[in-house]
C-alpha cells in the first residue's frame, strides 16, 4: 500500500537491478577497437523497459558497460547486443601533396551488417547480478 502511494504521489520509480559487465570484442579472433557495444534489454510485455547500456572498445577490444543514466553495468536479464562500427563515420585522410584535392574514400565496413541492428543481431546475452565477463566473438564479413 505504501509503495503504491509513493508511486502515485512522488513519481518514485523502481530501479533496474544491474550487473557489472566487461569483456572483449574480437573479429575473426583479433581484438576489435573503435566499436560501440550496445546491450538492449529484451522487452517484457506489460513492463517498462530497463535502460540500455553502452561502451566503446579500446585498442585491445575491451569494453565496460555503462547505463544511459551513467550507472555502471547493465540491467539484469536477457539482452540483444548490437555492435556499431564507429570507424565508418571517421574521416579518411588522403595522403600526398595534393591531399586537399583528392576526395576521401569511404572506409570499408569491418562488420557484417547483421550485428548493427537489433532486428537482425544474432548476439543474445544474459546479464546476472554481480561482476561478469561477456566476451563477444564476431565473424568477419
Amino acid at each position: 500500500m505504501m509503495a503504491t502511494l509513493c508511486l502515485a504521489l512522488s513519481g518514485c520509480e523502481r530501479q533496474a537491478e544491474l550487473g557489472e559487465v566487461a569483456g572483449t570484442v574480437t573479429l575473426a579472433g583479433r581484438p576489435l577497437s573503435g566499436v560501440q557495444v550496445v546491450f538492449l534489454p529484451e522487452p517484457v510485455p506489460n513492463q517498462d523497459s530497463p535502460p540500455r547500456s553502452t561502451a566503446i572498445t579500446d585498442d585491445a577490444g575491451r569494453y565496460r558497460l555503462l547505463c544511459d543514466d551513467g550507472a555502471p553495468g547493465a540491467a539484469v536479464g536477457p539482452h540483444i547486443v548490437v555492435i556499431l562500427d564507429l570507424t565508418l563515420d571517421a574521416p579518411v585522410v588522403a595522403k600526398g601533396s595534393d591531399a586537399e584535392n583528392v576526395p576521401s574514400p569511404r572506409a570499408k565496413p569491418r562488420l557484417k551488417s547483421v550485428y548493427q541492428s537489433a532486428a537482425t543481431s544474432p548476439l543474445r546475452k544474459s546479464v546476472k547480478l554481480g561482476e561478469q565477463t561477456i566476451d563477444l566473438q564476431l565473424e568477419a564479413p
